[in-house]
């Protein structure tokens, strides 16, 4: 509903600004269901529109004030104040001709502040601060006709420095930097136009590399990506082409010997892989197609001595198995038909008797004889 109270302020006087001349200021409400006050505001009929032009107040349903300020010609002039329910002050604005212009405030329940800064026509145009509720600076942004221009920097709600960030018309252009709380280099790299560019570099609390990570002039990981131990001793390096995985790859214990090695293709492993114990001897070398696992494999014992071999298809075991005691004899041996035993599996002890014979059907024993008792040694 919208009350109007005609005033007796037909051109100036009174503090409201002036209107086209002969236009009748009145007093205008608008109400919530139930006709406690919504709006109150003052302003002049022109052409079947109302044109807000003088003090207006928002109110919470309570009756308490939410926002006000003034409107000179249905345009937001002078200084606007917002409220929180409880009456406590929230923002503080400056406006001209309709848009923010001078300096502003954000300010807490417990009348901490939260951000301060200046606005120019509209748009923000200083240096931003924002602060924890402690008082603490929290973040200090560099605007420039509405776009971020400078150093940007965060902080711990100690005070010390967490990111530094230099910015070139609202995108990140130059070094970026971030620190763990106690102040040590957590990160540093180069940007241009807000894409990572060469190599960044990332750091452990105890200051050594903790991955170095390559980068194209497009912002995309292009080169050899390497990771560390804490030590110091290399635990992988990768190589990537334009995001994706495509190249040798290496992983490594740390101790520094080589637990893994192969070759990715379009991000998945596709070529010959071979992995080792932590003393330096093969565990398993066998192939990859496409990510999966195909064609022959070995595993092997510590010792260098064969522990089982086999072929797979897409993945599964398929064809022929053979898997063998520590002394290199043979234990047992079998077809194995995607992913399941099929047909006879035949066991032996170590003098190379047969010891236990069975018949499989889709991974089911039919038939099972046991011949000889016989332990692994």
């Amino acid at each position: 509903m919208v009350r109007i109270t005609l005033l007796l302020l037909l051109i100036s006087g009174g503090g409201f600004f002036s209107p086209i001349e002969g236009q009748v200021i009145q007093r205008f409400e608008t109400t919530y269901p139930g006709e406690s006050v919504k709006e109150q505001y003052f302003g002049y009929v022109e052409n079947s529109d109302t044109i807000k032009h003088g003090h207006y107040t928002y109110f919470f349903k309570t009756g308490k004030p939410m926002q006000e300020g003034e409107y000179k010609d249905n345009l937001l002039v002078g200084e606007w104040l917002t409220y929180y329910e409880n009456g406590f002050l929230k923002s503080i604005w400056h406006f001209e001709n309709g848009k923010k212009n001078g300096w502003f405030k954000i300010i807490a329940e417990d009348n901490s502040l939260i951000q301060s800064g200046k606005f120019k026509n509209g748009l923000p145009d200083s240096v931003v601060t924002s602060y924890y509720p402690t008082k603490v600076v929290s973040e200090r942004a560099c605007y420039q006709n509405g776009r971020l221009n400078g150093t940007q920097e965060s902080y711990y709600d100690d005070g010390k420095i967490k990111i530094k960030i230099s910015m070139l018309n609202g995108q990140a252009t130059g070094t970026t930097e971030e620190f763990y709380a106690d102040g040590g280099l957590k990160s540093s790299g180069l940007k241009s136009h807000g894409l990572w560019q060469d190599t960044v570099k990332y750091y452990f609390p105890n200051g050594k590399v903790q991955r170095t990570v390559p980068y194209n002039i497009e912002g995309k990981i292009t080169g050899k990506l390497s990771g560390y131990y804490e030590t110091g001793n290399k635990m992988v390096t990768n190589t990537y082409l334009i995001d994706t995985l495509n190249g040798p790859s290496e992983e490594f214990f740390p101790n520094g010997l080589l637990a893994e090695e192969g070759i990715y293709r379009n991000g998945v492993r596709d070529s010959i892989w071979t992995a080792y114990y932590p003393s330096g001897t093969i565990f398993s070398r066998g192939w990859f197609s496409k990510g999966v696992l195909s064609n022959r494999w070995s595993v092997f014992n510590e010792d260098g001595t064969i522990k089982q071999i086999g072929n797979y298809y897409n993945g599964k075991e398929e064809g022929f198995w053979q898997y063998f005691y520590k002394n290199g004899s043979l234990k047992s041996e079998g077809t194995m038909i995607n992913g399941v035993e099929n047909g006879v599996w035949k066991a032996y002890d170590l003098n190379g008797q047969i010891a236990e014979a069975a018949f499989y059907i889709n991974g089911e024993i039919l038939y099972h004889r046991k011949l000889i008792v016989q332990t692994d040694k």
